[in-house]
């Protein structure tokens, strides 16, 4: 069982066969996630990117300070949640990064303020299964920029609740960032569109539906064969 079409891709890559293998996606806690305050009032004159993980090379955290450096805001800050790689720690132990604050662990349960105060959520890893933060972020009227790497396309449509861009690619990261600083109304857009989205997949409990269904199926299956 895997949660993403990249994971199924990266099976099938490998020779083994798609019989074996079964994509079934997770959801997000949306009782603990939503929006903390109407999406309207997160239009002031800063612009919020938020990256909630461990900071590392397999999470592209070089790409995203990278392309942070390049966006053009006289009021941006980049807020990272999560602990630091030790590659990281070396990197930032010989620079400082500007309107970069580390808030280091904060409990899942306090999140949905963070998620809710940000003007955009980026995820640029190298390869993930799927990463749940981008639900959670859903679900809170969060813009999303994430690689293809992460099992974005499976949860949302590059374009309407975010963008989807390659590995390794802080220049579209950093002009995605930039149109979502210089067009408020696209950022209010995605907002609801995430929040209808998410609504849509309808969280956990349709995790767990879909788990029932293919164990019924498999049953049925092992059955008809007996």
């Amino acid at each position: 069982s895997v949660p993403s079409q990249f994971c199924v891709d990266s099976f099938l890559a490998k020779g083994v066969s798609s019989r074996k293998v079964a994509k079934i996606p997770y959801g997000a806690m949306l009782e603990r996630f939503y929006p903390s305050h109407p999406i309207a009032s997160k239009q002031d004159d800063e612009f919020r990117v938020l990256f909630v993980g461990q900071g590392g090379p397999r999470k592209g955290f070089i790409d995203l300070l990278k392309a942070f450096s390049l966006l053009q805001h006289p009021r941006k800050r980049l807020t990272l949640i999560g602990s630091l790689s030790l590659e990281a720690q070396a990197l930032l132990d010989h620079t400082t990064p500007s309107h970069v604050e580390f808030l280091g662990a904060v409990p899942n349960a306090q999140l949905r303020e963070h998620y809710s105060c940000a003007s955009a959520f980026v995820l640029p890893s190298i390869e993930e299964g799927l990463a749940m933060v981008m639900g959670e972020a859903m679900a809170c009227g969060c813009p999303l920029i994430a690689s293809t790497n992460t099992g974005a396309a499976d949860l949302f449509t590059d374009g309407r609740e975010g963008f989807i861009v390659p590995i390794r690619s802080p220049d579209v990261i950093a002009d995605r960032l930039q149109q979502l600083a210089d067009e408020p109304m696209l950022r209010e857009r995605m907002s609801q569109a995430a929040l209808a989205r998410v609504n849509q997949l309808s969280g956990w409990d349709a995790y767990g539906a879909a788990w029932d269904r293919f164990l019924k199926l498999q049953i049925s299956s092992i059955s008809t064969q007996l």
